[in-house]
């Protein structure tokens, strides 16, 4: 990582992912320090997808599927039993 740190600073999602045909659900702790909300939110503003969703996990940081395991395990068989 430290290696691309300086190419990772520089890139910009939003020029690279404008549209997608699937369904879009981002998954966020409240709390994570390593991927910081406010440029996941601009992303997802801008995304055009068929439909998206935002979902806070309120008690987790960088790693909701760990920290809320029976909540992440339940949105994930519901999303792909829709």
């Amino acid at each position: 990582m430290s290696n691309m740190i300086s190419e990772i600073r520089k890139f910009d999602l939003n020029n690279e992912v404008q549209t997608v045909l699937v369904p879009v659900t981002i998954i966020m702790g409240r709390y994570d320090l390593t991927v910081p909300h406010r440029p996941t939110q601009e992303f997802f503003e801008h995304l055009q997808a068929p439909s998206k969703e935002w979902m806070w996990f309120e008690q987790s940081a960088h790693s909701p599927n760990y920290e809320e395991l029976e909540k992440f395990t339940q949105k994930i068989i519901k999303t792909i039993t829709y």
